[in-house]
């Protein structure tokens, strides 16, 4: 089992009377949470919660786990990053920034040459951070959260759960 994710609860939100307004707003999690253009109460809670009862106006900013997806996203074919895009599976921002593949939204094309000194230069900035595992795993160790918000995430560095008992980071047993 993985930690749970956090969630959000804003009482009594003005989106609803925002979104009638004509309100141009950011509603992606991400947007939400760091610029709160959205009146209410914010509340952090876990996402392992009982069932509560909301009111109209209320938001719940939930994220649930999925696959974090299969190799490097810099050697994602860039046609098959496009046609996500195309088809609203991701944002340009998520094209561009993750993906690293320059697309034309206008014409709704790749630019191949800057898609290619993009990766090339991520590549570089990847390898001047780089280092041995052993000193990554020492930093790992003594970068551990708050302990109010590791109540959100479970056990630190490792999970330690009597259902799972494997070394992770190798920190115990195995």
């Amino acid at each position: 089992a993985g930690p749970p994710n956090p969630r959000v609860v804003i009482r009594g939100s003005d989106v609803f009377d925002r979104l009638r307004a004509g309100d141009d707003l950011a509603l992606g999690q991400y947007d939400v949470l760091t610029r709160q253009e959205i009146a209410g109460d914010y509340i952090m809670t876990s996402s392992a919660k009982n069932a509560e009862l909301f009111e109209e106006g209320d938001m719940i900013i939930h994220s649930v786990g999925a696959g974090g997806g299969y190799g490097d996203v810099l050697e994602r074919d860039p046609e098959a990053v496009l046609r996500d895009w195309m088809e609203g599976a991701i944002t340009l921002d998520v094209a561009e920034q993750v993906y690293h593949v320059a697309i034309d939204a206008e014409s709704a094309s790749i630019d191949r040459a800057k898609t290619g000194k993009r990766r090339r230069a991520e590549r570089r900035k990847r390898l001047a951070k780089a280092r041995p595992f052993d000193e990554f795993i020492a930093e790992w160790r003594r970068r551990r959260p708050r302990e109010d918000i590791l109540g959100f995430y479970g056990s630190w560095p490792e999970p330690r759960l009597t259902s799972y008992d494997k070394p992770f980071w190798g920190f115990y047993g195995g």
